[in-house]
């Protein structure tokens, strides 16, 4: 359904769903890069204090359940396990899709 995101008519919908799906494609966008660049990028338009060392542990935790990085670019979402090897989430498996 990830895939299929942008093709969904909200206006058919319940109230509830449509602010999800909103909410979800608002949210999307912002997660083409991988986690400690998107902090960078916040620190850069954002006032305000980032603890550090929470955002790194929550970036080791995020990567030890998916055993990869998440990445949502112009492809669509992936799994990143290093530089060069990488997944789509449709084809990951079922515990990274949940995750």
């Amino acid at each position: 359904m990830s895939e299929q995101l942008h093709d969904i008519s909200v206006s058919e919908m319940d109230l509830t769903m449509q602010e999800f799906v909103k909410l979800i494609r608002a949210t999307k966008s912002h997660f083409g890069t991988k986690i400690p660049e998107m902090v960078q990028n916040y620190t850069k338009t954002v006032k305000g204090q980032i603890n550090n060392s929470a955002v790194t542990h929550a970036y080791e935790l995020i990567k030890k359940i998916l055993k990869a990085d998440y990445v949502n670019d112009s492809d669509g979402e992936k799994f990143y396990f290093d530089e060069h090897h990488w997944v789509k989430l449709m084809y990951g498996s079922s515990g990274q899709q949940e995750a």
